[in-house]
């Protein structure tokens, strides 16, 4: 039976950080209910104080740390992909400069569509 459709499996960190509320976890992946739900929810966790009080670099290594990730591949590509500075502090950014850090998140995570459903296969 379908839950739900087109969900959007995005980072865990989302959920743990930002308070936002998913409908599940797979593997190490929060699943929203929504595309807009799931970015909604990336894009409140980049406005959190504890990531304005860093720069965009910094902020990209919090949720992409060296024992995960190669970060400064991470770094590299959001700033290539937003244009912004990786020195640039994230208090500084308007709302439409969050929402491209938040697309290329997406972009770089590998955000899936998929469809929820209960019970096994």
């Amino acid at each position: 039976m379908t839950l739900l459709a087109d969900p959007l499996i995005t980072p865990r960190f989302t959920v743990q950080k930002s308070g936002a509320t998913s409908i599940g976890v797979a593997a190490r992946f929060a699943v929203f209910p929504s595309e807009a739900k799931g970015t909604n929810a990336t894009v409140k966790l980049l406005s959190r104080d504890d990531y304005q009080a860093k720069t965009l670099d910094g902020a990209a290594a919090t949720w992409a740390p060296p024992n995960e990730n190669n970060t400064a591949n991470y770094q590299s590509f959001v700033s290539k992909r937003t244009g912004i500075n990786g020195s640039t502090a994230m208090s500084s950014l308007t709302q439409d400069q969050i929402s491209a850090v938040a697309a290329a998140v997406r972009a770089i995570e590998g955000w899936t569509p998929g469809t929820v459903t209960s019970g096994r296969p």
